[in-house]
C-alpha cells in the first residue's frame, strides 16, 4: 500500500464511503433531466391565463367532476366523498389566488327537496340535520371536530358543501403536482428487495377541451447508505407513465346554500318557551261559536290538546279542540260544522259520526287551530 499523501486517509471505512459517494455522484450526473413520457395527443396541458392565478406554469383546474367513486379521489384528496343519500355527489374545484380549493357538493335542488320533505315529516330530525349541515347551535364536541360532525350528519341526510382538501405542491408546463405516494417495496417477482421500492407522482392539468388530465408516473427507488445509520434514495429513470382524461359535468356555480334557502328549523328543547298555552284564544273561539248556535243547540264537550305533529312553519304543535254539540235536528249540526269550516282560526275540521240523542242529534268534531 502506498503511503497516504497529505489530505488523504488510509482508513478503510473512510475510503469506502468516499468511493460510494463518487460512484453515486457519477450515477446522478448520468440521469436525464426529466422524468416520464411526452404527453400523447389530447393530453397537452394548458397553463392558466389568469393574471391572479398561482403561477403562469400552473393549470386552471376549476370545474365540476364526477369523482365520488373514482380512485383518483382517494389518491389526491384529503377527505372522501360524503353520503349523498340517494343524490349524486360531485367535486367542485375553485381556482383562487393560491391553492385550488376542492369541495364535495350535492346538487342544490336535491338538498332543498330533502330539507322540505324532512321538515314536514319530522321537524325534530330536521332540526338536528339543519344544525349539523349549517354548523349552527352545535355542542363543542361537534363544533370543533369536523370528522365527528360529518359522521353525525351522514346519519341524517346529505351534507352542504364539504371541504375535500386538494393540495398543489408545484407546477411545471401546465401540470400541477398534487400527490406523491409511497407504493411500497417491489415484489420478488419484479426483482425487488430491501433496497428497492416504488413511489408515484400524480399530476393534474386541463386540456383545450376543458377535460381534467391525470398523469401518473411510477418510479423505482434505489436505497443506499453512505453510513450505516443513514439511508438515502434515488429514482431510477425513466419511470412508467399512465394517462387519463375526465370530462367535466354541469356545476352548481359559486352560490352555496344558506339558512335562507332552507325551511326554518326549530329547536325542540325550546318548544315549551316558544309555544306557550293560550287559554284566552280557546275561550274566545268557543264564545264565538256559542253566539251563533241554532235554537236548541248546545256545546256538550270541549277539551284542549296539542297535535302530535309539529308545524314546520312555527315549530309548535297546533292547538286541537275536541268539541261536541247537540241539536234538535241533524241539519242544525250541519250548520254548526259549516260555521267551523269558515272560521279564520281553523286549519282543519274532522267530523265524527252523527249520533241520536234524547233531544235530537249530536256529533263530535276535532278542530285544529292555525
Amino acid at each position: 500500500m502506498r503511503p497516504a499523501q497529505e489530505g488523504e486517509s488510509n482508513d478503510p471505512m473512510t475510503r469506502r464511503v468516499l468511493l460510494r459517494a463518487l460512484l453515486l455522484a457519477a450515477s446522478i450526473a448520468l440521469l436525464p433531466n426529466c422524468y416520464g413520457e411526452a404527453p400523447p395527443a389530447g393530453f397537452e396541458a394548458i397553463p392558466t391565463r389568469n393574471p391572479h392565478g398561482p403561477g403562469a406554469a400552473c393549470p386552471d383546474l376549476s370545474g365540476t367532476f364526477a369523482l365520488a367513486s373514482h380512485p383518483l379521489a382517494a389518491a389526491v384528496l384529503g377527505r372522501p366523498a360524503p353520503d349523498g343519500h340517494g343524490s349524486p355527489v360531485r367535486l367542485q374545484i375553485e381556482q383562487g389566488t393560491g391553492q385550488p380549493e376542492a369541495w364535495w357538493q350535492v346538487p342544490r335542488e336535491a338538498v332543498i327537496a330533502f330539507a322540505r320533505e324532512l321538515a314536514g315529516r319530522d321537524p325534530d330530525r330536521y332540526f338536528r340535520w339543519w344544525s349539523l349541515a349549517l354548523r349552527e347551535r352545535l355542542p363543542p364536541e361537534l363544533a370543533h371536530d369536523e370528522s365527528r360532525r360529518l359522521t353525525a350528519l351522514a346519519e341524517l341526510g346529505p351534507p352542504l358543501p364539504v371541504f375535500a382538501s386538494l393540495s398543489g405542491q408545484r407546477c411545471e408546463a401546465g401540470w400541477m403536482l398534487v400527490a406523491v405516494r409511497d407504493l411500497g417495496s417491489l415484489s420478488a417477482e419484479d426483482g425487488g428487495g430491501s433496497d428497492r421500492s416504488r413511489e408515484e407522482e400524480i399530476w393534474l392539468g386541463r386540456n383545450a377541451a376543458g377535460e381534467l388530465l391525470v398523469k401518473r408516473i411510477v418510479f423505482e427507488l434505489k436505497h443506499y447508505s453512505l453510513y450505516a445509520s443513514a439511508t438515502q434514495s434515488i429514482r431510477l429513470p425513466p419511470g412508467k407513465t399512465s394517462w387519463e382524461r375526465i370530462a367535466p359535468v354541469p356545476g352548481e356555480g359559486e352560490a352555496r346554500l344558506t339558512a335562507a334557502d332552507l325551511p326554518p328549523a326549530h329547536d325542540p328543547a325550546t318548544e315549551a318557551a316558544r309555544c306557550p298555552a293560550d287559554p284566552g284564544r280557546v275561550v274566545d273561539f268557543t264564545q264565538r261559536l256559542l253566539v251563533g248556535l241554532p235554537p236548541g243547540g248546545a256545546l256538550i264537550r270541549s277539551e284542549v290538546a296539542r297535535a302530535e305533529a309539529i308545524d314546520p312553519a312555527t315549530g309548535c304543535r297546533a292547538l286541537v279542540l275536541e268539541l261536541g254539540f247537540e241539536a234538535k235536528r241533524a241539519a242544525d249540526l250541519d250548520r254548526i260544522e259549516a260555521r267551523l269550516r269558515v272560521e279564520d282560526d281553523v286549519r282543519d275540521v274532522e267530523a265524527g259520526e252523527l249520533e241520536e240523542a234524547a233531544r235530537g242529534a249530536r256529533r263530535a268534531w276535532r278542530v285544529t287551530l292555525r
